[in-house]
């Protein structure tokens, strides 16, 4: 998943909100007429009008799918409320939004980023208003709950998840039919995969065939747990043989004859889709970006496979990713805004989450599970169900430098794989360099 980084000094950044904060909450003292108000009614009964302000941190939200699951499902429920979406740009970021008084209501973001917003002052514990609106926690993956909960050192909740992120390893038919290979089978390990990969590495009729691509570097770390930046000492954590067997698996991956690309974990998605030219593709939430390359090349002939794992972790695919929405601390209409998560999150919605746009319900209702997909008729006869024989590994906190820290051992890997470091240097360099990146970005 691609992260921002802050385009401003943190701490500068901090100081705005908490200013922002400050006059909002005065302002929530004065009857302006904008304030929905609920004293001495049911709380989840929103009897005036209100438009909340929706913004996406990092994540992506298409105009469609936020109809689906938000415009339509809400206005039907609570007719006094709507929405509205602000896409990320330039003005429009969330650092910009906060430095011109006009923090958003809700935010759409993953759980690694929690502790970016968590530090801007955007969140607060919403536990009180949870369990003011009746919202049942138990019907949500334990697993989201925790993850989301680890950000905070007192156990406080800052958000609902309303998708899981799922990742499987995607495979070109075309490409193993034309070479009589076997397709990926279900239950494999990095190893094994490896090893299918070099049958179907090859050059043919001009073409040259590539038989594993990464999306990125996440693809082999994630499943071990790994993050490269402890988020509370902002300490590099990457000169380990953990991170010395990520490595290994890469370079084992790119030194096979035929499938080096120019540059490494660098999206190999687009080259998957359009190419057509990797067999392969260790991928999150491809379905979407497949669906699309269907609708312009009807010939994508593609299936799904269960994501290759470590033989210590057996059917485990990446860390735990979930999608979160979470109200604001400085909102002014946080009842109508939890009414909003509690619809989002509902039995119905995600439902229809899962069957109309392939996301993986963060609840744990097991109809609402197998519904993945069954509304999207590219999907028939897809082997979607080997993603459910995978589990995420458990979750870390994601520092806000990881970006930065993944730039830097995505170099320092290039230059491993080139053969100008041995991976203990590779990854020594890399700390040194992560720590010094943050210490700079401190100062700054």
């Amino acid at each position: 998943m691609k992260v921002h980084e802050m385009n401003k000094s943190k701490a500068a950044v901090c100081l705005i909100a908490i200013t922002v904060l400050g006059q909002v909450l005065i302002g929530c003292n004065k009857s302006d007429g904008n304030t929905v108000t609920t004293t001495g009614q049911d709380p989840t009964v929103i009897n005036e009008p209100v438009t909340l302000t929706v913004a996406p941190i990092v994540i992506s939200i298409t105009d469609e799918d936020f109809q689906t699951l938000l415009v339509d499902p809400v206005k039907k429920v609570h007719p006094n409320i709507k929405l509205e979406l602000i896409k990320p740009g330039k003005g429009t970021n969330i650092e910009d939004l906060i430095a011109a008084g006009s923090p958003p209501d809700l935010i759409l973001t993953w759980n690694g980023r929690l502790l970016f917003t968590k530090e801007m002052g955007l969140l607060e514990d919403v536990t009180p208003l949870l369990n003011k609106h009746k919202v049942d926690l138990d019907r949500f993956n334990p697993d989201a709950i925790s993850a989301i909960r680890m950000v905070s050192d007192s156990n406080e909740l800052y958000a609902l998840p309303f998708a899981l992120q799922h990742y499987a390893l995607y495979y070109n038919k075309d490409i193993f039919d034309k070479f009589g290979v076997p397709y990926p089978k279900d239950g494999m390990t990095w190893d094994d995969t490896v090893e299918l990969a070099k049958k179907v590495t090859r050059s043919e009729g001009g073409v040259d065939y590539r038989g594993l691509g990464i999306q990125n570097l996440a693809s082999l770390h994630y499943p071990l747990s790994l993050g490269a930046v402890d988020a509370k000492t902002n300490k590099a954590i990457v000169n380990n043989d953990q991170w010395k067997r990520v490595f290994e698996l890469g370079r084992n991956i790119y030194s096979i004859n035929g499938n080096t690309p120019a540059k490494f974990f660098n999206n190999d998605d687009d080259v998957f889709t359009k190419n057509k030219n990797i067999a392969m593709l260790t991928a999150v939430n491809m379905i979407p970006r497949l669906l699309e390359a269907e609708k312009a090349n009807s010939d994508m002939n593609w299936d799904v496979a269960q994501y290759p794992s470590f033989p210590e972790r057996p059917n485990t695919y990446a860390m735990m990713n979930t999608h979160v929405i979470a109200v604001t601390k400085s909102s002014a209409h946080k009842d109508a805004a939890i009414e909003v998560m509690k619809t989002l999150t509902s039995d119905e919605v995600q439902r229809i989450s899962a069957a109309k746009t392939a996301r993986l319900t963060a609840l744990k209702n097991p109809d609402i599970i197998k519904a993945f997909g069954t509304e999207i008729p590219s999907l028939k006869g897809k082997h979607v169900d080997s993603i459910f024989k995978s589990k995420a590994a458990p979750a870390v906190i994601m520092s806000e430098y990881l970006g930065k820290a993944t730039t830097i051992l995505r170099d320092e890997f290039t230059l491993y794989q080139g053969g100008s470091k041995d991976v203990n240097t590779a990854l020594r360099d890399s700390e040194e360099k992560i720590n010094k990146m943050i210490q700079t970005d401190i100062k700054k």
